[in-house]
């Protein structure tokens, strides 16, 4: 865990620094010339913002993914994306409706929305020792027999081995590359939208938000990234049958 959150962070860092520095350039590949005259100003502020905060967001789905495939927990991550999800709310109107700042007050809430949902998905974890909540594991001394599956800073640093994140990162790449594929798809959409003018690209994101939480992809795609490893790494006789019995109830 603290292999991949590091590798999260460096990638979060780095995907920052180069939409912080390429902003415009970005918005010019993505948005049709006649519209970016028009949407440049807002959109290169709330990307400057989210851009800052990308890290965050990488370390959010890392340690949701950990709460859903080590724990078997998938309410810890329900309630911090709805405790983030509600800061992010109350921040919205705030900033927005209250101070005006557009953009920049939306990617400000966001951002301390997942913020927050990340401390708590940390503070969940750092109570969980091995596979079992902190409360319930046995003291030896002034110890425990398992250590957190979330160390503290300290500690973390200490544990990095950059060798051990090699094989992480091939058993990824599949799922980088299926991202991949998805942005690229969406950016073509968002360029394609463009090209009607400003208003049809906003009217394009607004259907987009609406729609793409009514087809369950997500949620779907979640549980069997989750659920599917994790059932295979129990081995085990028959553990192809079972992968396959938990694959055919999840479609």
């Amino acid at each position: 865990l603290a292999d991949m959150c590091c590798f999260a962070i460096c990638c979060g860092l780095a995907v920052s620094c180069f939409m912080f520095w390429n902003c415009h350039r970005v918005l010019g590949a993505l948005v049709n010339p006649e519209s970016l005259s028009e949407i440049a100003a807002p959109a290169a502020a709330y990307m400057g913002i989210r851009a800052l905060a990308f890290p965050v967001q990488l370390l959010q789905m890392v340690l949701a993914a950990t709460c859903c495939g080590a724990l078997q927990d998938t309410v810890t991550p329900l309630r911090a994306t709805a405790v983030g999800g509600a800061v992010n709310l109350m921040l919205d109107l705030v900033l927005i409706a209250g101070r005006g700042l557009g953009t920049v007050g939306a990617a400000t809430a966001t951002a301390s929305g997942q913020l927050v949902a990340v401390l708590l998905l940390a503070r969940a974890l750092r109570r969980s020792r091995g596979f079992e909540p902190a409360s319930t594991a046995a003291p030896v001394g002034n110890t425990f027999i398992e250590l957190p599956l979330l160390p503290n800073p300290f500690s973390w640093f200490r544990s990095l081995r950059p060798s051990r994140m090699l094989p992480l990162i091939a058993f990824a790449a599949p799922f980088m590359w299926f991202q991949f594929l998805q942005i690229t798809l969406i950016c073509l959409e968002t360029r394609m939208g463009s090209a009607f003018g400003a208003m049809s690209l906003a009217a394009h994101q607004i259907a987009y938000s609406v729609w793409r939480p009514l087809l369950l992809s997500d949620p779907i795609m979640q549980a069997a990234l989750s659920l599917v490893p994790a059932c295979r790494a129990k081995g085990g006789v028959g553990v192809h049958e079972r992968v396959r019995s938990l694959a055919q109830a999840i479609l």
